[in-house]
């Protein structure tokens, strides 16, 4: 006789998900940056900013699109952009 497990599914709250697309931003933000060279390598440190900028943005669902864009010079034209 087979008996059935029933497994229990993890709830997925909002916060989790909060959670997991502000790490994936700053996984990639940190990754295109680190690759293509843009800054010294020693400003690639963890720095906590709590309630500042994207990441509170998002919590207060504010934001609707994150443009990331690399240019040659500041004022030059853009050669990468990520959204």
């Amino acid at each position: 006789m087979v008996v059935a497990q029933k497994l229990k599914e993890a709830e997925i709250t909002e916060q989790d998900s909060l959670l997991l697309t502000r790490n994936l931003l700053r996984i990639a933000i940190f990754n295109i940056s680190y690759i293509r060279g843009l800054f010294p390598e020693k400003y690639f440190s963890d720095k906590g900013v709590p309630a500042l900028g994207v990441y509170d943005a998002l919590q207060k669902k504010y934001l609707r699109t994150l443009m990331f864009c690399v240019c040659e010079t500041a004022e030059g034209p853009m050669i990468e952009e990520y959204s």
